[in-house]
């Protein structure tokens, strides 16, 4: 497995990550051989970034509402001669009250989970190309190229009804790439993968498939790929 980021790649690489990307931010008037490429994974991560965003916007907030503007400049202006006459007393006094640290800490993770949520929008995922399986976080990628596969393990997984699955991929050596999707998405990385190998003179992997114990399998008169 390689860990780069989206300019190490080549040039044709780059160009036809991308547009399996912009055709996944295009959704409906995107092509849709290109979108069912891509897998997202940013919702999940979401929810942990808006409550981090909030968190410390709450914080500020409070810290303003519980202390005076006045009294935040004064803190602040007392600091640094308080810090050199006595910086053991200012340290305690530093971590046990926020008026000095808050503000700073505050905005900080604000800014900064700001920033991860702009550069992962439509970017997280996991991306299936004609060159490698790739685990997309905004720029940066970790990737296992299809001709250094040597198995591959489809796991169906689940609880109470809502499925996923889990698909890794193992090379002759190195480590291996452990990705979580859904069944449509796995196929079609599956199918990029041998015909890549086919491309290339290869062997074609056919993957061990196990099923979790919530799995449900839904039965139907004329029976396709589980889902």
């Amino acid at each position: 497995m390689e860990k780069l980021k989206f300019d190490d790649l080549a040039p044709a690489e780059q160009l036809e990550l991308q547009s399996i990307l912009d055709a996944h931010r295009r959704a409906a008037g995107s092509d849709p051989a290109l979108a069912r490429k891509f897998h997202s994974s940013f919702q999940d991560a979401f929810a942990w970034w808006l409550f981090l965003l909030l968190g410390s916007v709450g914080g500020l907030i409070a810290i303003f509402v519980a202390f005076s503007p006045h009294e935040i400049a004064e803190s602040w202006r007392l600091f640094p001669s308080e810090l050199k006459s006595n910086p053991v007393n200012t340290l305690e006094w530093l971590f046990r009250d926020p008026v000095i640290l808050g503000p700073p800490v505050c905005l900080i993770v604000a800014a900064l989970t700001a920033f991860t949520i702009y550069r992962n929008y439509k970017r997280r995922g996991v991306a299936a190309t004609s060159f490698a399986t790739l685990r997309v976080r905004g720029k940066k990628l970790a990737l296992l190229r299809h001709a250094e596969v040597q198995t591959i393990k489809w796991e169906h997984m689940g609880s109470r009804g809502k499925t996923f699955s889990a698909l890794t991929l193992m090379p002759g050596e190195g480590k291996r790439l452990h990705l979580y999707a859904n069944a449509a998405w796995v196929e079609v990385d599956i199918q990029e993968l041998n015909q890549a190998r086919a491309a290339a003179g290869l062997a074609e992997i056919t993957p061990t498939v196990e099923w979790g114990p919530f799995y449900r399998v839904v039965k139907t008169q004329n029976p396709g790929p589980a889902q």
